[in-house]
Parts: structure tokens; C-alpha cells; sequence
């Protein structure tokens, strides 16, 4: 479980390091997108863990990272309504468990990065 968190973080570090130019520049807060399936209470050790790998990395919630979280609490009608929420948010990098979204979520953004 902590392989799979450890990968997502480095993923999602390239992702946003590569992502544009303005990665470097000291006030660029990016936004992260995140949409699981299950509920927040069953996957909160997974987002730990996720939360501590962006930090390692430099990546800290409040100073230049902002993780949009949206949880589908086991219902799959709720996952296209919420990544159309984190699609209107415009987020610079979004990842998800839930497969059946991101080919929805695909057809909703060409210019959004999947993970």
C-alpha cells in the first residue's frame, strides 16, 4: 500500500515539475486533484502517506500545494459529478483509483493531466 502511495507522489512530482516553466518560481501554488471511490475514512492512511510523500518532496499543503480531495463514498453515479467539480476547479494535476472516471473525466478536459 505504501509502494502504491510512494509511486503516485513521484508521478505526480514529475508531473509537476515538467508540467510548465513557472515550476520553478517561488509562489506557484499548484492544485492537485484527487478522486477516490471509497470513503474518506477508509482510505485516510493511503492520503497520509500521500500527504507525506509530497512533503518530502517539497510540496506542503498551505504554502505551495493545494489537494483537492473528492470522494465518491462507494457510489460510482457520484464519480462523473465529482470530477466535473475538480475539472471546474482547474486543477494542474489530477489522479484517481477510480478507472471509470478518468476516461469520463478525459472527455470532459483535453488539456487535464491523468495519473
Amino acid at each position: 500500500m505504501k509502494r502504491l502511495a510512494n509511486a503516485l507522489v513521484f508521478a505526480i512530482a514529475l508531473v509537476l515539475c515538467a508540467s510548465s516553466s513557472d515550476a520553478q518560481q517561488p509562489g506557484k501554488v499548484f492544485r492537485v486533484g484527487v478522486l477516490l471511490f471509497p470513503s474518506a475514512q477508509s482510505v485516510e492512511n493511503r492520503l497520509n502517506a500521500f500527504r507525506e510523500g509530497l512533503r518530502d518532496l517539497g510540496y506542503v499543503e498551505g504554502r505551495n500545494l493545494v489537494l483537492e480531495s473528492r470522494f465518491a463514498n462507494g457510489d460510482y453515479n457520484q464519480l462523473p459529478v465529482l470530477a466535473g467539480e475538480l475539472a471546474r476547479l482547474k486543477v494542474d494535476v489530477f489522479s484517481s483509483s477510480a478507472s471509470l472516471c478518468c476516461s469520463r473525466q478525459r472527455r470532459r478536459a483535453k488539456m487535464f493531466r491523468l495519473l
